[in-house]
């Protein structure tokens, strides 16, 4: 599903995209990855801010999930909008995403916050010792 979801895109069938987005929504539900295609094929066919209208409305229909609501932080870091993503990034740290841990504490360290930065990393590595 994923490789025929890119081909779509490649090619601009942003129709067979939308098929795809769905089938996986039917399957899994709100996941990362559908999230991640979400915010793909609203890009292809909008732009910046209909992938980010798109996002903030799956966040609306879906706010249990954390996979959601990662790549939309991730969105929001990603665009420079560190403030904007700050909420979901506790919300995540909170629900024990290490991952937002992680950028809860690179957030600090780019404040000069360095004792809150080391807990953020603290508490990444306690919730996901592999990543050492």
């Amino acid at each position: 599903l994923f490789c025929l979801f890119d081909a779509s895109l490649e090619r601009g069938d942003l129709d067979l995209g939308h098929a795809c987005v769905q089938r996986l929504h039917l399957r899994v539900g709100p996941s990362e990855n559908w999230a991640r295609m979400v915010e793909r094929h609203a890009e292809a066919a909008g732009g910046p801010a209909a992938a980010d209208q798109a996002l903030k409305g799956a966040l609306v229909r879906h706010p249990e999930s954390l996979g959601v609501r990662m790549v939309a932080a991730r969105r929001l870091l990603n665009t420079g909008r560190e403030v904007e993503a700050q909420g979901l990034l506790r919300e995540l740290a909170d629900a024990g995403v290490s991952e937002a841990c992680y950028f809860l504490g690179v957030m600090g360290s780019r404040r000069g916050d360095f004792a809150q930065a080391l807990e953020w990393m603290e508490r990444a590595l306690s919730l996901a010792p592999e990543h050492a």
